[in-house]
């Protein structure tokens, strides 16, 4: 048993090191010693380095090894949360549609994004790429998911990059396109992004910070009705083209840079 320091400082529980014993109240608040057994001298206890455990591992000389994380665990009679400030529900409930996750496209956006090609630029294409059962399962979902938005459609266009999966932190899949051949033969946007230390110095002085972060963000913002052939994507389900944005192009960060300061 592990006694942290968490209920060392919750009472008066005192404890003697020479004589391997700690004192705690019983139902009447008499201090009770508890002693602390010897350990069998078959078990010995040794700081180890980084170093040592990796050499020991890289020999096979451990027989036996175990990983222990310590946690204070929460008090059952702690305080309770506090009720949420009832503005705040109010002004939630008020635009709930604005902090649901978007469904389907945003129509009359401002700002759409183009594809402009260099001359003389050929289709781009290759091969799809070999997935596993896990990925062709996902890669299903996902393909029915973005339909049903109509962020994607079904396509016969000349163009078709293929698709992979990315493993996330999360150990969930991210769906991936490769658009470095495409991306080779676009002509690249100029335009501004801010600078960090720009957006720095723009908070000196402030008291109160707040941010918006956009879900979904780049499938908010539309491709040009005749740029969207060159999207196009192909996997074992078939063959697809974006409707909305998508990750994975070269110019789309100017582009969303344009649609949060228009």
């Amino acid at each position: 048993m592990i006694l942290g320091m968490s209920w060392l400082r919750s009472a008066d529980h005192p404890v003697n090191f020479h004589d391997r014993t700690v004192h705690i109240r019983d139902r009447n608040g008499v201090l009770v010693p508890c002693t602390v057994a010897t350990p069998h001298t078959s078990i010995a206890c040794h700081v180890v380095s980084v170093a040592r455990i990796h050499d020991a591992i890289a020999r096979n000389d451990v027989e036996e090894m175990g990983l222990v994380f310590l946690h204070a665990l929460p008090s059952p009679d702690g305080p309770a949360a506090s009720p949420p400030n009832p503005r705040i529900s109010h002004l939630l409930d008020e635009y709930r549609d604005v902090f649901e996750a978007p469904t389907r496209t945003v129509p009359d956006w401002p700002i759409r994004h183009g594809i402009t090609l260099e001359a003389g630029a050929v289709p781009p294409r290759g091969c799809i790429y070999r997935m596993s059962e896990e990925e062709l399962e996902v890669l299903r979902a996902q393909l029915d998911d973005l339909l049903d938005k109509g962020w994607i459609r079904p396509s016969c266009s000349p163009y078709g990059a293929p698709v992979l999966f990315v493993r996330k932190k999360n150990k969930d899949l991210r769906l991936c396109i490769d658009y470095r051949k495409l991306n080779a033969r676009t002509v690249k946007n100029a335009g501004p992004l801010p600078r960090i230390d720009d957006l720095l110095e723009r908070l000196g002085g402030a008291t109160y910070f707040s941010k918006l972060d956009l879900k979904s963000g780049y499938h908010q913002i539309e491709i040009q009705p005749q740029d969207r052939y060159k999207t196009a994507f192909k996997t074992r389900y078939g063959h697809f083209e974006w409707v909305v944005m998508p990750f994975g192009l070269t110019n789309t960060p100017a582009t969303f840079q344009a649609a949060m300061t228009t």
